[in-house]
């Protein structure tokens, strides 16, 4: 694997992340905020392991994270939209757990 590929899927899991805290902030339900929340953490966790990989591999990746203009247009539009307003753009970034939305919170 490329330097170049774990930058990219490194950036898709930051992206991913800044996503879901927007999605949370923006969710009045505390079970979507905390399913929100979660998915954050892990799309963090899973960003953490790209770096360890990059670091092995010789690959640097950037000291910090700035979310893209395309992310950050569509976390302004979360907030002033809302999520349901706003489920095939958030399908389009690849956003998980958007279900919810179309068929409630799983049971059992």
């Amino acid at each position: 694997m490329s330097g170049e590929s774990e930058l990219e899927s490194w950036l898709e899991e930051k992206q991913s992340s800044f996503l879901y805290r927007v999605l949370a902030d923006c969710e009045p339900k505390p079970e979507l905020k905390t399913l929100f929340m979660r998915l954050a953490a892990a799309a963090e966790e899973q960003s953490r392991t790209w770096e360890r990989l990059a670091a092995e591999r010789g690959a640097t990746l950037p000291k910090g994270f700035k979310p893209s203009a395309r992310a950050r247009s569509v976390g302004h539009m979360l907030r002033r939209l809302g999520p349901e307003r706003m489920l095939s753009v958030l399908a389009a970034m690849k956003v998980r757990g958007l279900s919810v939305y179309t068929h409630g919170m799983p049971t059992g």
